[in-house]
């Protein structure tokens, strides 16, 4: 978090929800809505630009849904904390808002107290779900955020410190293959780059170093 007050950028297509949200923020004093977006590419150029805390997005922008919305923060700005604000209870938009790198997932219904503590949660690094769909984060975490064994064995020779095309060549594949189970790797382990993710992978026990 950039500082004692957090740093709010608001994206939805309907001005009067913007005007909303920005009215209701203005009540706390610890959130500063710094810009509003209408859509999905103004809301990656706001929230990098402007050094937003949290990214506060609508599901369904057009141009560029949350999901989109948080793939590209992740690679364009991965400080800032997405979270999804959503009219739908929809398993497959959680679970694909989550693996895009959104930090949490509330519904429309939210009260303004529990939006506001979401906010804050989001920007000091929680993972503010809403409570009808928390039940999924089980299924995602026993199905989705474990590397399959050829990845671990990326992840391996990786932490050896073996290049994309030297992993190929080790593994007989092509080189785009290996770039595929990196980003997938990145994804289940939440990290954004290669130190990242041997980082977390010895922190998991799912590697040791070694060398190559």
């Amino acid at each position: 978090m950039s500082s004692s007050r957090v740093r709010l950028v608001i994206a939805d297509d309907h001005p009067v929800v913007r005007e909303g949200l920005r009215v209701m923020f203005s009540r706390f004093d610890d959130c500063d809505v710094v810009g509003e977006a209408g859509d999905g590419p103004e809301a990656v150029a706001l929230a990098r630009d402007l050094n937003a805390d949290v990214a506060l997005v609508d599901l369904r922008l057009p141009s560029a849904d949350g999901v989109a919305v948080a793939r590209q923060l992740r690679e364009a700005a991965p400080d800032v904390a997405v979270l999804i604000l959503s009219t739908f209870q929809d398993e497959t938009a959680f679970l694909d808002a989550l693996q895009a790198g959104a930090r949490g997932y509330l519904l429309k219904d939210a009260a303004p107290d529990e939006l506001h503590r979401a906010v804050l949660d989001c920007a000091a690094g929680g993972t503010p779900v809403d409570p009808a769909l928390a039940p999924l984060l089980v299924k995602r975490d026993r199905r989705d955020d474990i590397p399959s064994r050829r990845e671990r064995e990326v992840l391996s020779l990786l932490a050896a410190g073996l290049a994309n095309k030297e992993i190929a060549d080790r593994l007989d594949v092509a080189e785009s293959t290996v770039k595929t189970h990196l980003e997938s790797i990145f994804r289940k382990l939440g990290v954004n780059d290669r130190t990242g993710a041997v980082t977390e992978g010895l922190r998991r026990g799912l590697v040791r170093l070694r060398k190559p």
